[in-house]
């Protein structure tokens, strides 16, 4: 989803459709790039796909990647619809991709963040050495990470296979609060751009953690916050007739403070209220069907009510209110 410009890029194999939102939140087909591949004419399916530059730059990795291929980071022009650079880290294979806060694409900030199970780095293309590297962290230990966030001042936060969450005020040192693992999975985390709140995502349950102050400084003596589970109600799970397994859940973005949670799971699209969820109020989520299977959903930047979601063979915006 696209920030500084009104677009929204959908991966479908090889290729990348590209729409825009219109002025009745509708939207509007505006091309396809076909046929991506690198700079020796290799084709690639795409992954972990990142907005860079202003909007005007993707950062990608290849789906099926192998051997060298495995520690190349893509960059397309957009303007151009081709890749025009690939950032190879030696002996580093790329895991994900984050910016360096959570609204970094909207300047011209060239560094980025890249992870893999047991290390958490900064990259930056313009770096001469052979790994763009600037800044490394690297566990003695595989904490098996899994998944990775930041706020709008750069803080960072990590989930695991274990359901551990780390969070980090700076790439290069130890985190500054670990949360226990709940023995799940964390398939994907979000943090508000005040870094006050995040939300991870397992298969069957989200959990919601209030965590203030815990990105400042490591302290043994601190109270660590204690993670709020959201599951769908028994008999909500009941009514969907299928197995649950969410897809990643997401705050939505823009200026001011957030305002819902969103997620999916089959053709149900689940939105959490924030305020209720920040009141302690059990009734705080909404469901609603859709006519196909959910593949991945998103808000419209300042549109906290227009969510775009992606199906087998469409692309739709819908509509909330609460």
């Amino acid at each position: 989803m696209a920030y500084k410009y009104d677009r929204s890029f959908v991966v479908r194999g090889n290729k990348i459709g590209v729409f825009k939102h219109t002025d009745n939140e509708k939207l509007k087909y505006v091309t396809t790039i076909d046929n991506i591949q690198g700079l020796d004419n290799t084709k690639f399916v795409p992954e972990n796909l990142m907005l860079h530059e202003q909007d005007n730059a993707l950062l990608m990795l290849n789906k099926d990647a192998y051997d060298s291929d495995e520690n190349k980071i893509f960059k397309m022009d957009l303007n151009r619809g081709k890749v025009v650079e690939e950032y190879n880290t030696d002996y580093e294979y790329i895991k994900g991709l984050c910016p360096t806060s959570k609204y970094a694409q909207l300047t011209g900030e060239k560094t980025f963040l890249g992870y893999r199970e047991n290390s958490l780095f900064l990259l930056d293309p313009r770096l001469q050495n052979k790994n763009y590297m600037d800044v490394k962290f690297q566990y003695t230990t595989n904490p098996k990470f899994t998944c990775m966030s930041t706020t709008g001042n750069g803080n960072i936060v990590l989930g695991n296979e274990k359901g551990k969450i780390s969070l980090y005020n700076r790439v290069g040192v130890k985190a500054t609060t670990v949360l226990p693992g709940v023995g799940d999975e964390i398939i994907a985390i979000d943090v508000t751009n005040d870094g006050r709140y995040l939300v991870a995502t397992t298969k069957t349950y989200l959990l919601f953690v209030d965590v203030k102050d815990m990105f400042e400084y490591s302290s043994t003596k601190r109270i660590k916050p204690v993670p709020r589970k959201l599951q769908l109600s028994p008999q909500d799970i009941v009514n969907m007739k299928e197995e649950i397994s969410f897809t990643p859940a997401r705050f939505d973005i823009g200026e001011g403070l957030e305002r819902s949670i969103i997620t999916s799971t089959g053709p149900y699209m689940i939105t959490w209220n924030l305020r209720r969820l920040k009141l302690n109020h059990d009734d705080s989520y909404r469901i609603r069907r859709c006519n196909d299977t959910i593949i991945s959903e998103n808000f419209r930047y300042n549109e906290n009510k227009n969510i775009v979601f992606t199906s087998p063979n469409n692309v739709s915006i819908l509509n909330i209110y609460y």
